[in-house]
């Protein structure tokens, strides 16, 4: 077992793994929900002229309060103010997310894992959701990047884009099948000239 994965391609490798992990994140059960009134927004943070706030519910089910963000600006201005107000959020929950979803692939695999989900999300973003956003929101999601810089996270445009699109695949398992399968023939195409390697 172990020597299959040594001497596999990579991206083969990826598809395979990615394919397992995104036939268990579809199978998860619906999530229920509760009413509640909101009592107080209570200030938190301020970038420009958005305001951070967490709200005290009437009837709160939650742990730790939710967040409410009041963006003001242009869109760029906006995705800024995100960035800086809620990035380091936004990187906890996309941990969070991927942590609990990785937990049970053993360790001297994630590295694999982890990469391989990366550029299926970012190459599915680059070719095609990309391309059907919007520019205003292109805009924003230009802002949130900038914020991120700012408070010191560079990557936060490319976990923006890696959630929206893992947010967008498709539910059914042969679906996601046919995606990782172009993802591989496409790398196929890419690299037909190169020469085979060993190892991951």
């Amino acid at each position: 077992f172990l020597f299959f994965f040594w001497i596999m391609p990579q991206q083969v490798l990826y598809c395979f793994v990615l394919f397992g992990l995104c036939s268990v994140v579809f199978a998860t059960s619906t999530v229920g929900y509760s009413q509640s009134t909101i009592t107080s927004y209570n200030f938190m943070a301020k970038s420009n002229n958005s305001t951070l706030y967490n709200l005290t519910l009437s009837n709160d089910p939650y742990e730790y309060p939710i967040y409410f963000i009041d963006l003001w600006g242009n869109r760029t201005t906006m995705g800024y103010d995100y960035g800086v107000l809620l990035g380091n959020e936004v990187v906890d929950c996309y941990n969070i997310f991927f942590k609990n979803l990785l937990a049970d692939v053993p360790r001297f695999l994630l590295p694999v894992v982890e990469k391989a989900i990366a550029l299926v999300l970012d190459s599915q973003w680059d070719k095609f959701l990309s391309k059907q956003v919007t520019p205003e929101f292109m805009e924003e999601l230009n802002g949130i990047q900038l914020g991120g810089e700012a408070i010191g996270i560079d990557n936060l445009g490319s976990i923006i884009s890696q959630t929206i699109t893992l947010a967008n695949l498709p539910s059914d398992a042969n679906d996601i099948k046919y995606i990782f399968m172009d993802e591989y023939s496409d790398w196929l195409n890419e690299h037909s000239d190169e020469e085979p390697t060993d190892g991951v």
